[in-house]
């Protein structure tokens, strides 16, 4: 008993530290795409208004254009990891921490039972052993739950480049090839 006691101890410790980690990248992503995005509003308002004089009147047009495209796509590069990877292992590593403590708490009953009167029951071990089983088949349900996410992630992927490989035929054809 005193050694799954152990075990998910150390589980909650590690898992409590990777949570800890993905919330440093999350902000770390967060606070960093708020730079970029001001900065690239600063100099496109730089470039825009300052810099008129001083370019080539046909470079002018593309300058704050180019500066708006980059500024765009790192904010929706940044904000994409964020929403698509960050927060979904963050919330994964919340849920396994709160199952883990839970079933610690529950464990504690078993404990505190063997403790106050120093013998441990058949019904006792039973209890606890079904109590492990319980924990395992909650573990279990994360990762299918995962799983299922994972592959319906892909399937969408595979869907979208199908699009693309369809589109570019009926465009270099002008139908779809059979």
């Amino acid at each position: 008993m005193n050694l799954q006691k152990d075990i998910l101890k150390k589980d909650l410790k590690r898992y409590n530290k990777m949570k800890s980690r993905w919330g440093k990248i999350d902000v770390g992503l967060k606070v960093s795409g708020a730079i970029f995005a001001s900065t690239g509003a600063v100099v496109g308002v730089l470039v825009g208004t300052l810099t008129g004089p001083f370019i080539i009147p046909l470079l002018l047009p593309s300058m704050p254009i180019i500066v708006g495209v980059i500024t765009a796509s790192e904010t929706l590069i940044t904000s994409g990891l964020v929403i698509g990877v960050t927060s979904k292992k963050k919330s994964f590593y919340r849920e396994k921490c709160k199952i883990i403590q839970s079933y610690l708490d529950k464990m504690y009953l078993y404990f505190e039972r063997v403790r106050e009167d120093h013998v441990i029951t058949l019904e006792e071990i039973n209890g606890f052993h079904k109590l492990l089983a319980e924990y395992r088949n909650e573990l279990e349900g994360i990762y299918k739950k995962m799983d299922k996410e994972l592959k319906k992630e892909i399937q969408m992927e595979l869907l979208q480049e199908r699009k693309k490989e369809l589109k570019s035929q009926y465009l270099a054809y002008g139908t779809v090839k059979e």
